[in-house]
């Protein structure tokens, strides 16, 4: 915003140039042609015409106050690596019925493993419903790219297929104040689920890509953990979140601590593989990040006995790094009295996965079971 280096009054992205000069952090941006671009776009305001789409391809998009989408046939798509900053510290100021595309991969093949994920965008209401806002991403977000609905199945099994299955059973949220393993809560593919939340899921039996499309979360987000309760949620952005950021945000209500759920897996062709079956079967830890530092999940955690021999090389584990990426749930744990719990745009950075940020992943197993534990596994 320095002087010289911005003009006054709206460009209008039309007949294939800008009305007043490429977009800046100060002003008012209006999107009436689609758009696709591989470069950083910054405004003060944008506004998305009706039927047209912005596409940024593994860049960012910047926007420093409210995003208008016209009507419900409006559309920001995040392609490749690209993500979306808001900048402002009050609540929401996106508004409009249009829709957000962003993409998460998740590279666990068997269709018995969990993965920890949450949602980046909602349904206008505070929370999501997983049918709604994960589609089959098979084909990666582009500009023309039609991500299908998933085929949510009865039974335990999901699928590959077109479009994918995934087992409705295996949908879950998790909240204990008393750390009994009970408190897992079903929600399925259609229980709303607080924006805030992370929720359980096992895939289709291939490596997939899942993509995301809904009205984005923006601004300041609130829920509550009880005292020394245990928590499952989730980065609610469709950019990274810093938990460093995240933790002194929160200091007085959660124990100064996030945990990643790592499992170390058994081959479905190993006799030993049926132990994964079960709830006794989950093998692994938490890794854990704090303000200062991560710590990976090599020390040995079962359900039923810490006395197991360990689970192989250090090199197995990942270790947190600062940055939480789009899509991925973790763990808190309430301290003496608890409190509320707040995620906020100033949390919010341009990090795209790698070395500074990892989307946790688990690995394998084979048949019908609870998910992990925190209380039996921390």
């Amino acid at each position: 915003m320095s002087l010289g280096k911005h003009r006054i009054n709206p460009t209008s992205r039309f007949a294939g140039s800008w009305s007043n000069g490429f977009p800046d952090i100060t002003r008012r941006v209006l999107i009436l042609e689609d758009l696709t671009t591989p470069t950083l776009l910054s405004a003060n305001e944008l506004m998305i015409d009706s039927g047209k789409k912005l596409t940024i391809t593994d860049n960012f998009l910047r926007v420093t106050d409210d995003i208008i989408f016209l009507d419900s046939s409006s559309e920001i798509r995040l392609a490749g690596t690209s993500q979306l900053i808001q900048l402002h510290n009050s609540t929401t100021k996106t508004s409009g019925a249009g829709k957000l595309y962003v993409d998460q991969n998740s590279l666990q093949e068997s269709i018995y493993r969990y993965n920890y994920m949450s949602s980046p965008v909602g349904d206008g209401s505070g929370s999501y419903k997983v049918a709604d806002v994960l589609k089959d991403g098979t084909t990666p977000t582009s500009s023309t790219s039609i991500p299908l609905d998933i085929d949510f199945v009865s039974g335990y099994d999901g699928g590959n297929g077109t479009p994918i299955k995934v087992a409705d059973y295996w949908i879950y949220s998790y909240a204990s104040a008393d750390g009994s393993y009970s408190n897992w809560i079903q929600k399925k593919s259609t229980g709303a689920i607080p924006n805030t939340d992370g929720f359980t899921i096992k895939g289709p039996g291939v490596a997939q890509n899942y993509t995301f499309v809904g009205i984005p979360n923006d601004g300041e987000l609130t829920t509550a953990i009880g005292a020394e309760e245990e928590y499952l949620v989730g980065n609610p952005y469709p950019s990274a979140i810093s938990a460093k950021k995240f933790i002194e945000d929160n200091i007085n209500s959660i124990d100064g601590t996030v945990y990643f759920w790592q499992h170390v897996g058994e081959n479905d062709t190993e006799s030993s593989a049926t132990a994964g079956h079960l709830y006794d079967g989950y093998n692994g830890g938490f890794a854990s990040r704090n303000i200062a530092m991560g710590v990976s999940a090599f020390a040995l955690a079962s359900n039923l006995d810490s006395s197991l021999p360990g689970l192989g090389s250090i090199n197995n584990y990942t270790v947190p790094e600062n940055y939480i990426p789009i899509g991925q749930s973790f763990f808190i744990n309430g301290d003496s009295d608890g409190g509320p719990v707040v995620f906020n745009n100033s949390q919010r950075e341009y990090k795209i996965e790698g070395a500074e940020s990892v989307f946790f992943k688990s690995e394998e197993i084979n048949t019908p079971n609870l998910p992990v534990s925190y209380t039996h596994l921390r």
